[in-house]
């Protein structure tokens, strides 16, 4: 027996999943940071990385910002796709009002 949200259920769960969604963005934007000040400086290292090892955290933070969004940027509704932008106020596919 499934019960529907209310929409303040389904707006409280947007909320948070929009505050996950900027924290993963704080993390990618973090770990991709070494990269672009040894790529844009003369400086050799960074936080003990070289050139070719700030790759690997590039790496480890578009996988992390890759599988949040593919496993978990749900519409608390229908549980698809919900757009591709934070500020959408209604779900791209059951038309829901999220905010």
């Amino acid at each position: 027996m499934s019960q529907e949200k209310t929409d303040q259920q389904i707006k409280d769960e947007y909320a948070s999943l929009l505050k996950k969604a900027k924290i993963v963005s704080i993390i990618l934007v973090l770990l991709i940071l070494p990269r672009l000040i040894l790529g844009f400086t003369s400086q050799e290292t960074f936080l003990g990385l070289n050139y070719v090892t700030s790759l690997i955290p590039l790496v480890f933070g578009i996988f992390i910002t890759v599988g949040f969004y593919y496993f978990l940027w749900r519409c608390p509704s229908c549980n698809g796709l919900p757009g591709d932008s934070w500020s959408r106020t209604t779900c791209k596919k059951c038309n829901v009002v999220l905010k």
